[in-house]
């Protein structure tokens, strides 16, 4: 179901809306540290803080958008 919304522009339209909302300074988002989806984070801005590892011990980037 979610290969069907790839690539419409989805993510990027959300975050634009996010980005005006009235006294926000920063986006925070985690991603898992394997998934491609970093990439998406990087090119649209974010600056990567650092990874932590959840309880399960998957490993997850921490990614932070300045607004």
């Amino acid at each position: 179901m979610l290969t069907y919304f790839r690539r419409q522009g989805i993510a990027k339209t959300m975050l634009g809306i996010l980005s005006q909302k009235v006294g926000a300074t920063s986006i925070f988002a985690k991603c898992p540290t394997d998934l491609e989806s970093n990439g998406w984070y990087k090119a649209m801005g974010f600056i990567e803080e650092g990874v932590e590892e959840t309880k399960t011990g998957r490993q997850l980037q921490l990614w932070r958008l300045r607004l």
